[in-house]
């Protein structure tokens, strides 16, 4: 009788573990998100702050300024995530 089959131990003829290294990739979308989100939050600030003229309500300002700084907000977002992904 073998040493391993007195201790009840298995063979070792399982191949070694072999550890892979795990690239963590920050998530796109979310910094998008977060732009658009940002971009409409200024929307409301300047909508809310800003003397109009009469011609167009808070509302139809807001609207306009939202479009414009929330896609602004969006893209500079992913160009954040695109450049920390390449880092």
């Amino acid at each position: 009788m073998s040493d391993q089959e007195r201790d009840g131990s298995p063979d070792n003829d399982e191949q070694p573990v072999q550890l892979v290294p795990v690239r963590r990739r920050p998530n796109i979308i979310a910094f998008v998100l977060t732009g658009a989100v940002i971009g409409i939050i200024a929307a409301v600030v300047i909508a809310n702050v800003s003397d109009g003229d009469g011609n167009y309500s808070v509302f139809t300002t807001f609207g306009y300024f939202a479009v414009i700084f929330g896609g602004l907000g969006a893209l500079l977002g992913g160009l954040i995530g695109a450049l920390l992904d390449r880092r």
